[in-house]
């Protein structure tokens, strides 16, 4: 697809969406797979499957995803981490926690941000920013950032793997601080829960056309709300630009 490209393990695109022009083909492809999509400028979604070592992400296996103080995403907006199993299917845990919201994290004293990916609750002091994995088998997560600043959208800033740190871990050199990293930790967690029954239509990109009718109205008829969720950036955009909005 125009425009989408791999930095770093990530997937992004950003480019070619939104506004598409005679690239009928592309059109055609977001609207089977999520009906439409956001300009750039409204949001860009950098998706990714793997670690440093370009390994799949497993519940056998604690992460940690290190922002470093002048490396977090940079928005207008507000900016969101989300875990989905390798079903495409969001994660049942105890803290009924699906994503992690950037404004909400709890920051490191150097500013920096450590988002903990893991089974098990990682404790007390690490809590806010735990991001639970599935039960077993292999995960993706989804870096959403609504209204991204210039360096998103032409690739100044990118989500950056970095290798495992030390025990304890240890922070990044300064040459890297303005990219984020994967740290993989050594050592395995165990738990088993229920998978949580919640279907994410993005990952019904390769269904059969009918599949995806039927649960899109299934959805629909349930929630009545599936193409609200790509309109935040826009919405964000919009009402901060309107002259009916300025103080």
């Amino acid at each position: 697809m125009q425009g989408k490209q791999e930095v770093n393990g990530w997937q992004i695109t950003r480019s070619g969406i939104g506004d598409y022009g005679t690239d009928y083909a592309t059109r055609a492809i977001i609207a089977y797979a999520g009906l439409g999509a956001n300009l750039p400028q409204d949001a860009i979604y950098p998706a990714t499957a793997v670690d440093d070592k370009n390994t799949q992400l497993t519940s056998d296996r604690p992460y940690v995803l290190h922002f470093p103080a002048d490396g977090i995403p940079p928005v207008k907006g507000f900016w969101s981490l989300t875990m989905y199993n390798d079903r495409g299917f969001f994660v049942d845990n105890p803290i009924n926690r699906y994503a992690v919201r950037g404004e909400a994290l709890t920051k490191n004293p150097d500013g920096s941000v450590d988002i903990h990916i893991q089974r098990e609750n990682p404790g007390p002091a690490k809590e806010s920013n735990w991001l639970s994995a599935p039960a077993s088998g292999p995960f993706n997560v989804l870096l959403r950032t609504y209204w991204p600043d210039q360096a998103v959208i032409d690739g100044t800033w990118n989500a950056r793997p970095s290798p495992p740190p030390a025990d304890p871990p240890t922070r990044r050199s300064p040459d890297r601080t303005h990219e984020s990293g994967w740290c993989a930790p050594a050592g395995s967690v165990s738990a088993s829960r229920k998978e949580r029954q919640h279907m994410d239509f993005g990952v019904l990109l390769g269904e059969a056309y009918q599949s995806f009718v039927q649960q899109l109205h299934a959805h629909l008829a349930e929630h009545g709300h599936v193409i609200l969720g790509a309109s935040y950036g826009y919405v964000l955009r919009a009402l901060a630009e309107s002259p009916c909005t300025a103080s």
